[in-house]
């Protein structure tokens, strides 16, 4: 089976995920990087396979910022999990309430 890889997303790969408590226009671009992520934890994935999810999206980040650039989108993939979803179903997202 031939693995497919998903489009780019339309806006730039950063370094550092959004932290603002709203849902943003990086987010809804990255949902399915978010998506990868969150099944990869899911599933105990190395660092290393979670790292590649980074590269493909930005295969021009070095390892030392992918692994920077990992931490942060994994943050942020459990925040919309947790929290962030609220937003899309027209709610607000709890405060003070985040998982770690």
């Amino acid at each position: 089976m031939r693995r497919t890889t998903p489009k780019r997303a339309a806006q730039p790969f950063a370094e550092k995920a959004p932290r603002s408590p709203v849902i943003t226009a990086y987010d809804e671009a990255h949902f399915a990087i978010y998506l990868r992520l969150l099944d990869a934890k899911s599933k105990a994935a190395s660092e290393e396979a979670m790292l590649d999810i980074i590269l493909d999206a930005a295969p021009a980040m070095n390892r030392e910022t992918a692994r920077r650039a990992l931490l942060s989108h994994l943050k942020r993939a459990v925040w919309m999990s947790d929290e962030g979803y609220r937003g899309l179903l027209g709610k607000k997202p709890r405060t003070g309430q985040r998982r770690k």
